[in-house]
């Protein structure tokens, strides 16, 4: 065992002189001579990703699996390697024989991988799982961070908030949980409360193309139209404008009476989903005040 000892220091050592084929090499002699040595494994799987060849990670680990399924490290590695590349079902399939109180991280990626797949009622188990055998704190704000989005995504605005309440006293300051706050108050109609919550997120992040497009959302709400026109023009020249984002933008110019600016965004929109209900209903109240 000493022996493995020093080859793992070794091969560290080469990994740090970014020689990875000589740290290569040592972990697959280690392995070939110590097929269930799940240490030495699990560093070339992380070297194989490392090195832009994620499939021989994978297989390596599968394979391991198959030979000792009950090693509980090797199974949570390679579901953190699902995860890292949004292999999402993969990911909870092989997490799932892993108990929370035996490894907590398990059952967080299996709620992330959950909640990728817009599973979010799986993801709200796994998440409310992990909160309840963690000592992470950490980890616990970000579970409570995403249950908020789940909570919000489910339109349960009390849980949501009672969520993102508990994410804030961990995490303290987040843009996230601004946002998440600035809109469970817009579903609630409550749009002052919702614009004093995205002015504070966009004080956090000012690039975030989310925030704007909300607070362009929150100032149309409050018939600000000259600030929701800015915040929509930003998105559009800064990020990759949805078709709701030219709607939107369309009404904007509808309220501010430009009627043909307003024609031109739902032209756009449409062009971008000839089914948004948005935009034909705004180019028909445009036709409306033409006729008027």
């Amino acid at each position: 065992m000493h022996e493995i000892d020093y080859l793992i220091k070794k091969a560290g050592e080469y990994e740090t002189q970014s020689k990875l084929l000589h740290a290569t090499q040592i972990y697959m002699n280690i392995i070939s001579n110590n097929p269930g040595h799940s240490v030495t494994n699990i560093k070339l799987a992380d070297l194989y990703d490392r090195m832009g060849n994620p499939s021989s990670a994978i297989l390596l680990l599968t394979n391991f699996l198959a030979e000792n399924p009950d090693d509980l490290e090797v199974r949570l590695f390679l579901g953190q390697l699902f995860v890292n590349h949004s292999m999402w079902n993969d990911a909870t399939e092989i997490l799932s024989e892993i108990l929370p109180e035996k490894q907590p991280l398990a059952a967080f990626l299996s709620g992330y991988a959950c909640f990728m797949n817009k599973e979010f009622d799986l993801a709200e188990i796994n998440f409310n799982n992990f909160i309840a055998s963690s000592s992470n704190v950490e980890f616990n704000g970000e579970a409570y961070l995403y249950l908020a989005k789940i909570y919000l995504n489910q339109e349960k605005f009390d849980e949501a908030l009672e969520a993102s309440s508990k994410a804030e006293r961990i995490l303290n300051i987040n843009w996230e949980i601004q946002l998440i706050n600035a809109v469970i108050n817009y579903q609630k109609g409550m749009y002052l409360h919702a614009l004093a919550f995205i002015d504070k997120a966009l004080k956090l992040n000012t690039a975030e193309p989310s925030l704007k497009e909300w607070a362009g959302k929150i100032h149309f709400k409050l018939a600000d139209f000259v600030n929701a026109e800015k915040y929509f023009l930003d998105v559009i020249k800064n990020s990759e404008p949805t078709a709701n984002t030219y709607s939107y933008l369309g009404l904007v110019c509808l309220g501010s009476n430009k009627n043909r600016e307003a024609v031109k965004y739902f032209n756009k929109a449409l062009n971008l989903d000839p089914n948004n209900v948005m935009a034909l209903d705004g180019k028909q109240k445009c036709q409306m005040k033409k006729t008027k």
